[in-house]
């Protein structure tokens, strides 16, 4: 280290230049191997401890310093921990919410009530305010009576939609405060402030589709969060659609 980049002694405090300033870890190495500058500098230490610790003339009031430095850091540890437990507490909540959506899909006694589970029980199992469950128009494959899939809540989406929305190469999106997709979502998609989007692959010979999640609150999805329990649900939904139609794997 340049022996001119920290002060000696009582040499008065300068601002050092961009190319000899010091780095925090250079500073500090400093001061532990010379303590006494500091100790001895009444002026940086009256810059370094704020004026409620000062006692009057040259005091400094360091005990008092000290414990409320440790009551500060005590209360934020705190308060990290606080937050870590709330999240603990609402991943657990959302995995109980999809295990019991997941039963239900698995459970459903044919193709119908399957996809009626999907379209219209799986968003209060799961706690948000719209789920659609979607697929390409396509006049072959998986679905040939686009009237019946829509009789279902199947919603049917252009062909292409799926890559417009995700990307060629994505399978998930999570858009927080903004309004739902209307080609997703429909007139409904006014009141979505936040939603969710995964790709399903259903089969080599079924158009692809798109599993949409909206909710009225801007903050219930955002891109920060995990994807796990989402793909995982998208990942059940696409081998109930082949198990019940009798579709190749993708």
């Amino acid at each position: 280290m340049p022996s001119d980049t920290l002060p000696k002694g009582n040499e008065p405090l300068t601002e050092p230049t961009s190319v000899n300033r010091p780095t925090a870890d250079e500073v500090r190495a400093f001061n532990r191997a010379h303590p006494e500058i500091v100790a001895e500098d009444l002026e940086l230490l009256g810059a370094i401890i704020p004026e409620t610790y000062q006692a009057g003339g040259t005091g400094y009031d360091m005990q008092r310093f000290a414990i409320d430095r440790l009551k500060s850091q005590n209360e934020e540890l705190i308060r990290q921990r606080d937050r870590a437990m709330n999240a603990l507490r609402v991943n657990a909540a959302v995995a109980a919410r999809m295990q019991i959506a997941v039963l239900a899909i698995l459970e459903a006694r044919n193709f119908e009530e399957m996809i009626r589970v999907v379209t219209s029980r799986l968003n209060a199992m799961i706690d948000v305010d719209r789920v659609m469950l979607c697929v390409e128009e396509t006049h072959e494959g998986m679905i040939d009576n686009m009237t019946e899939a829509e009789k279902l809540g199947v919603r049917i989406v252009p062909e292409c939609a799926v890559d417009a929305v995700l990307g060629e190469v994505g399978n998930t999106l999570l858009e927080a405060d903004t309004r739902g997709p209307a080609m997703l979502f429909g007139p409904s998609g006014r009141d979505i402030r936040s939603y969710a989007a995964v790709r399903l692959a259903f089969s080599p010979i079924a158009p692809p589709g798109l599993l949409a999640l909206g909710s009225h609150a801007p903050d219930t999805f955002d891109a920060r969060q995990g994807t796990d329990l989402l793909e995982f649900l998208a990942r059940v939904i696409e081998r109930q659609v082949r198990a019940w139609l009798g579709l190749p794997e993708a």
